[in-house]
């Protein structure tokens, strides 16, 4: 990787973001997962989130933006949301 190249978040991470540890981000505002969500709340490219020195730094600016969503649907008295990646991008569904 070029010097000049920002450290981009594999799609390995922004898979286990949206699965594993979205459903810990649910769980800390009380919401459950459902697959039967499917209006779009928020769609987030994964490649927006590479401006930063470290691919940690970037996951946390991802992570943190997603957590301002299900904060937002906690605060709506959301119960249910679902998460997806696919091709570079992490939908939440309510």
């Amino acid at each position: 990787m070029a010097a000049h190249t920002p450290p981009y978040i594999t799609d390995e991470l922004a898979h286990l973001l949206a699965t594993n540890q979205a459903d810990s981000i649910m769980g800390s505002f009380g919401i459950t997962r459902s697959e039967a969500c499917s209006m779009v709340q928020a769609v987030f490219d994964v490649s927006d989130y590479s401006g930063k020195a470290t691919v940690d730094a970037n996951y946390a600016e991802l992570w943190a933006a997603l957590e301002s969503e299900f904060r937002v649907l906690s605060e709506q008295g959301c119960e249910y949301t679902n998460c997806k990646f696919s091709d570079g991008i992490i939908i939440l569904l309510k």
